[in-house]
């Protein structure tokens, strides 16, 4: 499940197809300043990811893994940075 808390359309997606249509026309205008990695830090179910959105804006992205090592819950919210 994807949730995002950054203001967009998006409030909650999950499966393989809803995925792609959400990052499908973020993918065809993406800003050149597009997803620059600032830093990774480890929490407690997975990592957090401190970058930039498509957009260039800084984001945190939280990702949670199941047992499988497979992403079972995907969190986005606004840099507190």
């Amino acid at each position: 499940m994807l949730e995002c808390q950054c203001g967009c359309a998006c409030t909650g997606i999950t499966g393989r197809s809803e995925l792609a249509g959400y990052w499908e026309p973020k993918l065809a205008n993406v800003s050149p300043d597009a997803f620059g990695l600032e830093e990774i830090t480890p929490h407690e179910d997975g990592v957090v990811l401190d970058c930039l959105s498509f957009e260039g804006k800084p984001v945190q992205i939280f990702f949670v893994f199941d047992a499988q090592g497979k992403i079972a819950h995907m969190r986005c919210t606004p840099s507190p940075r």
